[in-house]
């Protein structure tokens, strides 16, 4: 949940790159959620190759960070919130 919203979001990686899909869904009529993507607006990298991430809040913010990695390194998006990281 990183927009602290209280539903669940997902976290995509691979050859892709990365991409954030917010559930919108919460309190509509729709059962299984609406999924917007939000990558362009979060700062998350749209190009690489990532083969995992960690979820987790590195600095200790009290937010969601993410760590990206793969065969190039890895990434750190460290959350300024509202939806955005660095």
């Amino acid at each position: 949940d990183y927009d602290h919203e209280g539903d669940l979001d997902l976290l995509l990686v691979g050859p892709f790159g990365a991409r954030l899909w917010r559930n919108d869904g919460a309190g509509s009529d729709a059962q299984t959620g609406l999924f917007v993507d939000a990558t362009k607006e979060s700062g998350l990298p749209m190009k690489g190759e990532y083969a995992w991430c960690m979820i987790e809040d590195f600095d200790t913010d009290q937010d969601v960070d993410f760590l990206l990695g793969g065969a190039q390194g890895w990434f750190l998006a460290s959350s300024l919130r509202g939806g955005v990281f660095e």
